[in-house]
């Protein structure tokens, strides 16, 4: 559908171009990238520190290692991938300024939304565009801080996300269930009721869970 549009517009503008002598043509160029925009489909992964977000994320989605992701908390700032021409970086900051990353992007990215980071007090979010084929036909992840973040603020910025996207993919630790922020998100109020037919529930660590309590944690998922 995206294709079908993107082509009409591009045959209007050209009839613009030769026959009315270019007149409107950026307000073509205009209506281009809202279609582009517009039919993004947007994928929040979400979930508590440890769930394996953004290992998924890296391995499965980029097929590269882009994002932090260690035992600590590594994604304390709404960060945002699209596809993008090369890897590059925009810091979107709490001053309303805005910085953009092509050279180092990985540890810049690093010091941006990991836990300690030396711009981490500087950044509001972070925008990643990628050489990802996964991502070429408007694919758009959004790595979301945990649920259990003890910042309060940055947990809203994730909450208050969960209506924007079209698919929420819930990440949770296979070990470690029965978390507090699992079952707020899942069984209380978190959740509105209208988002959950987006809602996919993914069991990482499941490799390491005895055959017994397998059965007990799908009935609790369930």
């Amino acid at each position: 559908r995206r294709d079908d549009l993107a082509s009409a517009i591009a045959t209007l503008k050209d009839l613009v171009v030769h026959q009315l002598d270019g007149q409107n043509v950026q307000q073509l160029d205009s209506l281009a990238q809202k279609v582009r925009d517009d039919l993004q489909f947007i994928v929040l992964c979400v979930g508590d520190f440890s769930s394996g977000k953004t290992t998924f994320i890296n391995k499965f989605l980029l097929h590269d290692d882009i994002l932090p992701a260690r035992a600590r908390p590594t994604t304390t700032r709404l960060t945002t991938i699209r596809h993008g021409a090369s890897l590059r970086a925009t810091l979107l900051k709490k001053d309303g300024g805005s910085e953009i990353i092509a050279d180092n992007v990985k540890q810049r990215i690093e010091d941006a939304v990991a836990a300690g980071g030396s711009d981490i007090d500087k950044v509001d979010q972070v925008l990643i565009e990628v050489p990802s084929t996964n991502l070429a036909e408007g694919l758009v992840i959004v790595d979301a801080p945990g649920l259990n973040d003890p910042d309060t603020l940055r947990m809203k910025v994730t909450l208050d996300f969960l209506h924007q996207a079209d698919a929420i993919l819930y990440f949770m630790n296979a070990q470690q269930a029965y978390t507090r922020s699992n079952k707020e998100f899942l069984e209380e109020t978190t959740l509105a009721r209208e988002d959950l037919d987006k809602l996919f529930l993914l069991l990482n660590y499941w490799d390491l869970i005895e055959q017994p309590e397998r059965d007990d944690l799908l009935s609790y998922v369930n």
